[in-house]
Order: C-alpha cells, then sequence, then structure tokens
C-alpha cells in the first residue's frame, strides 16, 4: 500500500509528512513509532515458530496486534525459554507420527489500578505468559511459562493448572477485585490440567 518504487516500503515517517491518508493507522494498534524515546523491545505474544507450517499464519503473527512492549532484559530471557518450549514441542510432539494436536495459548495481565501506558496508548503488561497442551493419542504432555515484565524477573516453567490459579490471582488485583472462574484448556475430559500431563525441560 505504501510503496516507494526505489527504496521499496515507505517509512512511517515520510507517510505522515507527505499527508497521505493513512485510514485511521494507528488509532486501534500500535505502531513502530510507538515504541521510539522508550526502553521497551516490541516482540511477538504468539512467536511465529510456534504458529505452525501455514505461510499466512506466520505473517500474521508479525501484525503489530500481537506485538507486546517487553522489558529489554526480559526480552533476551523470554525469547531463550520460547525458543526451548519451541524445540520441545518440535521434538517431543510434532516428530511423533500419531497425529498430535497441539494448543497453545498466551496472553498478557495487567494491574488497571497503576497501568504504564507509552507511545499512543500502547499498554506495557505486568506479565507474559504461555502455555501449551500437546494431545497424542492417549498421551497428553502440557506446561506453561510467565514472566514478570521487570527487570530482575526470569521467566518460570510451571504446569497449567498452577498458570491457571496464577492468571486469576493476577486478574483480580484489578479495580473489581473479583477472581473470574475459567478453565484455559476446559476440553479433553480435563487431560491437560491433570499432574500425569505435566513436562520439564530447562529455560
Amino acid at each position: 500500500m505504501f510503496k516507494d518504487k526505489k527504496r521499496g516500503v515507505t517509512p512511517f515517517e515520510d507517510i505522515v509528512k507527505a499527508g497521505t491518508p493513512l485510514c485511521e493507522l494507528g488509532q486501534y494498534q500500535a505502531l513502530p513509532i510507538d515504541y521510539e524515546h522508550f526502553s521497551y523491545i516490541p516482540l511477538p505474544l504468539l512467536p511465529p515458530s510456534l504458529v505452525g507450517d501455514d505461510i499466512g499464519a506466520r505473517i500474521s503473527t508479525f501484525a503489530m496486534t500481537n506485538i507486546v512492549p517487553f522489558e529489554p532484559a526480559v526480552a533476551t530471557l523470554w525469547k531463550r525459554a520460547i525458543a526451548k518450549a519451541s524445540t520441545y514441542l518440535s521434538t517431543s510432539c510434532l516428530s511423533v507420527s500419531k497425529a498430535p494436536e497441539i494448543y497453545i495459548l498466551s496472553g498478557t495481565t495487567v494491574n488497571d489500578v497503576k497501568v504504564n501506558v507509552i507511545g499512543n496508548g500502547v499498554t506495557v503488561p505486568d506479565m507474559i505468559w504461555m502455555s501449551a497442551c500437546c494431545i497424542q493419542s492417549d498421551t497428553v504432555s502440557s506446561f506453561a511459562i510467565f514472566v514478570y515484565n521487570t527487570y530482575d524477573q526470569t521467566p518460570s516453567l510451571v504446569t497449567v493448572s498452577a498458570m491457571q490459579e496464577l492468571l486469576k490471582v493476577e486478574f483480580s488485583k484489578g479495580a473489581q477485585s473479583v477472581a473470574p472462574d475459567f478453565r484455559l484448556y476446559p476440553g479433553e475430559d480435563d487431560r491437560c490440567h491433570q499432574m500425569a500431563s505435566k513436562v520439564s525441560f530447562l529455560i
């Protein structure tokens, strides 16, 4: 849409200077310019390496709506943890011949009593998390990873059930102070939540 014949894609700053109609670009989603003059690093909430072989899905994960601001030190550790998770899933789940199914969830939490905002209304999350459940016929393996988005924090590997309870605690910190009742993986006869499905690997 914003092409320059000589330079390729036109930088966002040049689009603004040229007065090109932006169709409200940036009004409802984060843009690279929102991260200027801030130390936070934009990273995908759902990493492309965990999306699968569908090219369209991989490209779509780079949409700015899937990007969240990470504290720089946390970003380095989170990328390492996600790489370990991706390696585990590809070697212990996707490599088997039993037509495995992988269900991946990811998200953030924000304490709405004290919200940290950068750029044009981009909220900095308090915590980033992801979970995965691999189902191979009668075999189920699951895990979750989370990290608090501050300098001195490191990612932790926990069970899906522990992640669910932690999220309930985090959500209850809001203005309403009411813990929601939900299940991360309500299907498959609750097998993703059972202790027998937990796995462990170094992150």
